[in-house]
């Protein structure tokens, strides 16, 4: 992000955020209810388990194909939407890791499900891996918005066909009755998971319809956001775990490692997110300045509010997973819900 910030400059790396961020929503659709229905399925046994990888894959490659002309037909109207018309075939490029991503999600599902959270975790680093080696490239060659997109797509495919290679699928094939249950039990996550990336973009995709892609705003914005999602790595490696361990606990009746576990997946956010939000807010300037250099500059005061504000997210996420396990999504979903309109509220005004 640091390299793609500098190279780029602010205005070009706000259209390259805004278009990741409509990305992010597609994939954050993709990988909000499934992946973890998947995993507390296999996590649970009986006698759905055995079909759980195999539908899960096939749900979400079939999920993954609305999503993919949405993003791909709709592609003009976004870009003439967010102020950025000339930039429609980013969003088509883009379009393509839809369904690559599916597959990845699914895996994430079943690595989460059979407890093997270290061969997650490297599966995981595969992808930043190759985009960090495909923005080395595009240093050499020639930088530019679009070959960054593409270097996020080609990245993605590479990290699933690793997977692929090391994680053979096992089970029974496609049920039907199975894969009911699984979206059955994904509306909650899904509904939750839109929600949630719609809050975190909403301003930015606020600011960048008002700005028409010719002002520096969304590029600081886009800048300062990158920073602020390092503290939604808490969450990222807590709530899935909690989500699969709280599942495991309940479905065996272990109630006082239910209490354990939550009490230690709180403690151990609030002691990582406290000294990364001070850092954030007390040294904003500086820290952009130092990151990505004096085109930068002013842009301090939204890391600092931004910092704030993902803390915050970061929190909630950890809770919300604790909420699912337990059966009372329809509460985390509902809060979320209200606050887009007020966000959408308080864009307007400020």
């Amino acid at each position: 992000s640091i390299v793609l910030a500098r190279s780029l400059g602010p205005v070009a790396y706000g259209v390259y955020g805004v278009v990741m961020s409509v990305l992010s929503w597609v994939e954050r659709t993709l990988n909000a209810g499934i992946p973890s229905a998947t995993a507390a399925m296999i996590s649970r046994g009986g006698e759905d388990e055995a079909a759980a990888e195999k539908t899960a894959w096939t749900v979400l490659v079939a999920w993954s194909v609305p999503l993919f002309a949405l993003l791909w037909f709709g592609a003009p109207g976004m870009a003439a939407y967010l102020g950025v018309p000339e930039y429609s075939d980013l969003f088509r490029i883009a379009a393509l890791n839809a369904p690559v991503m599916a597959i990845y999600y699914a895996y994430e599902g079943i690595l989460k499900g059979r407890r093997r959270f270290a061969a997650l975790s490297g599966v995981q680093v595969v992808q930043p891996v190759i985009k960090l080696l495909g923005i080395v490239v595009l240093l050499i060659v020639g930088m530019n918005v679009g070959g960054t997109v593409t270097a996020h797509v080609f990245a993605s495919l590479i990290t699933v066909l690793v997977a692929m290679a090391l994680f053979p699928m096992q089970g029974k094939k496609f049920e039907l009755r199975a894969g009911i249950r699984l979206v059955t039990s994904a509306v909650p996550l899904t509904s939750y998971s839109i929600t949630l990336v719609i809050l975190m973009n909403l301003s930015l995709w606020a600011l960048q319809r008002s700005v028409a892609g010719t002002s520096v705003e969304a590029g600081f914005f886009v800048a300062s956001m990158n920073l602020t999602k390092v503290l939604m790595v808490i969450p990222a490696t807590t709530s899935g775990v909690i989500f699969v361990s709280l599942t495991w606990a309940l479905t065996n009746s272990r109630d006082s490692l239910v209490r354990k576990y939550v009490l230690e997946a709180g403690r151990f956010a609030i002691i990582t997110l406290m000294p990364m939000c001070v850092v954030l807010c007390t040294n904003a300037e500086a820290i952009m300045l130092l990151l990505y250099g004096q085109q930068y500059a002013g842009s301090g005061p939204i890391l600092s509010l931004l910092g704030l504000a993902f803390g915050a997210v970061a929190l909630l996420d950890i809770y919300f997973f604790v909420l699912m396990a337990r059966g009372m999504a329809g509460r985390a979903v509902a809060a979320t819900l209200v606050l887009i309109p007020l966000l959408a509220l308080l864009n307007w005004i400020w």
